[in-house]
């Protein structure tokens, strides 16, 4: 067998396409750092799907991994990570040694000497810190609900936010986001009760100098102290409906998620990464410039908090003073630098082009450039975009939707200069070449399919009534949601329809759309038959290597393959709802292989391309 891969452009470099013999696939990254995953090692190396809570025994920071499913282990001596009890993404409830037990998904997280109690999907489970051993001992796992009473017929909400431990009573304190209540469960019985309702999103907890437990009421925008012996409630922070970000008594506070105990008070943290100290009556801001938002609350340390960085998945330190470093996970997973591969850094990239020779063009969306990655190096080719999404390569130009601009850009590739081609298009996701040289378009803002003159730049339309839906049919009478990317095979376009979660095809000589996979509405994922197939969200459409289509089907963290002979739908590359990249410079086999949100899909250079989050994969022998 022998693979042919075509580039993404007409040019005499890529030809009829690169033959190379059979050999396994691997996966690799090409440049960037992706910042999801689930690798254990040194606190760089290290990577984290989706941490929602976290807590400290002595010189070990422990993180509820989510969306993985563990238990993960930071030591704060040396930032290496362990995974404690669980495998990652392999979801369950199992009780058992640590790397046999299942997780659903974990989060409230307390910890207590020589063990962990976690908040599992409407069960409470408790860790041992020395081995990882998984006991199930209160609720009822994957049926949350809320109820007081024994650990037999005790219920607990879907979405407790976090947990705190009381050694002295005996009990562990937890948030139950799910219903609205600061409830607690007995460490020796089991028994759950409710201590006080009226909570709107009850989220982090900390005890306090006075022995008053407080609890960040997130949609309220306030903090309450709560007497843990008599439940009675006061607000002592924020102002109830108002969301701010105001320094003083009470000050105010935007949708506060965690809380960390400090010397006087608390400190408290919202989503979006401001961070502020009480005591003495008042709020003041702590200036840690540079952190993003957080569903976790911090973890209090000897010197400062670790702290849970959800854009960068990563766990980061902060002091009091306002000083930020690191502690594990990807370090600066997101930037705009160029420079060589392996220090290089992208925003989020929802478009690539690759030639014969295996340079790439990426659309750097959060930046609004253009990169370009060659000869192992990484530079800025064009700036000022407005939305970078989908690109085609024509010999030396690259053709670039701005959905931002509602523009047709073309792009230099020799010297950088940009000129626009066309505007006036409502939303511009993709762009591709026809054989008669126009230009055609995915213009998802007008749910149409049109074709641009790159001389003239007139528009006409090849597709689409204009309204959103997916209808089949004549031309002219078809309908679209949101077009997201094309691939054009002689007189067939392809299109990956991201919202309805279908691929359709566009037949240039009979004017007629028909849906080759999937169903709109029906957003999962479901192999087979190619019509009976789902997608969650297929965000782009490149040709196979071998044939067919590979769509990268983002929202599931997966690339699936359409054979169009056989009519068939398989999974090409990751794991559903699995989110990973490989650590730069590894390599790992086809069929252990991680993406997350791959949202641009490229061929060329005997290889296929993947941006994954904020690096770009490469997949060949």
């Amino acid at each position: 067998m022998w693979w042919t891969l075509w580039g993404c452009d007409r040019s005499e470099e890529a030809g009829e396409g690169i033959r190379t013999p059979e050999a396994p696939l691997r996966v690799s990254v090409v440049a960037g750092v992706a910042p999801t995953g689930a690798a254990d090692g040194p606190a760089a190396d290290a990577r984290f799907t989706g941490v929602t809570a976290l807590c400290r025994e002595g010189g070990v920071v422990y993180a509820a991994d989510t969306f993985a499913g563990t238990i993960r282990a930071v030591n704060l001596a040396t930032g290496a990570v362990s995974t404690l009890a669980g495998a990652a993404h392999e979801l369950g409830t199992v009780d058992g040694p640590g790397a046999s037990a299942r997780f659903r998904s974990p989060r409230g997280l307390a910890c207590l000497p020589g063990e962990l109690v976690v908040a599992d999907e409407g069960a409470f489970r408790r860790v041992a810190t020395t081995d990882g051993t998984t006991t199930t001992f209160s609720g009822f796992p994957g049926a949350p609900g809320y109820g007081d009473g024994p650990a037999e017929t005790a219920r607990i909400g879907y979405l407790v936010h976090a947990a705190i431990g009381d050694v002295d009573r005996g009990v562990v304190w937890f948030a139950d986001r799910s219903n609205d209540a600061l409830r607690t469960v007995d460490l020796v019985t089991g028994e759950v009760a409710t201590v006080a309702t009226g909570f709107d999103g009850p989220g982090g907890l900390a005890f306090g100098d006075d022995g008053r437990l407080y609890v960040a009421d997130t949609f309220t925008h306030t903090v309450a102290a709560v007497d843990p012996d008599t439940g009675l409630v006061e607000t002592v922070a924020g102002v109830s409906g108002q969301a701010g970000g105001d320094d003083g008594p009470l000050g105010t506070l935007d949708t506060p998620q965690g809380l960390a105990a400090a010397p006087g008070g608390f400190v408290v943290v919202d989503f979006w990464g401001r961070v502020a100290r009480w005591r003495d009556g008042s709020l003041d801001t702590v200036p840690t410039e540079g952190l993003s938002g957080t569903f976790s609350s911090p973890a209090a340390t000897e010197d400062g908090f670790a702290y849970e960085d959800l854009s960068w998945n990563a766990l980061r330190t902060f002091d009091l003073a306002g000083a930020v470093g690191h502690l594990a996970g990807p370090v600066e997973p997101y930037g705009a630098r160029d420079g060589d591969v392996a220090v290089a850094r992208f925003g989020l990239m929802y478009g690539l082009s690759a030639t014969a020779a295996g340079t790439l063009y990426a659309s750097d969306s959060d930046h609004g450039t253009v990169r370009e990655i060659r000869d192992g190096r990484v530079s800025t080719l064009a700036r000022g975009l407005g939305w970078p999404l989908g690109s085609w390569l024509d010999g030396s130009v690259l053709y670039v939707a701005d959905a931002g601009a509602g523009a047709i850009v073309a792009v230099d590739v020799g010297t950088g200069d940009a000129r626009t081609v066309v505007d006036g298009l409502t939303e511009p996701w993709a762009v591709a070449g026809l054989a008669d040289g126009r230009l055609v378009v995915a213009d998802a803002g007008a749910h149409q399919i049109v074709a641009v003159d790159p001389a003239t730049g007139s528009v006409s339309t090849l597709a689409g009534s204009g309204r959103a839906g997916s209808d089949d049919g004549p031309a002219a009478e078809t309908s679209f949601r949101t077009p997201s990317s094309l691939w054009v095979d002689g007189e067939r376009v392809f299109v990956a329809d991201v919202e309805a979660g279908t691929v359709r095809e566009l037949d240039l000589t009979t004017g007629r759309v028909r849906t080759v996979a999937g169903s709109d509405g029906a957003l999962e994922v479901v192999d087979g038959p190619a019509r009976r197939s789902r997608f969650v969200g297929p965000a782009a459409v490149v040709g196979a290597p071998d044939g067919g289509l590979l769509v990268s089907d983002g929202w599931a963290h997966v690339i699936r393959r359409i054979d169009l002979d056989a009519g068939e739908v398989t999974t090409w590359l990751g794991k559903v709802d699995a989110p990973g990249t490989p650590v730069a410079g590894s390599s790992v086999p086809l069929a252990d292989g991680r993406v997350a949100y791959p949202d641009a899909l490229a061929v060329g250079g005997g290889a296929v391309f993947v941006a994954s989050e904020a690096a770009v994969l490469r997949i060949g022998p």
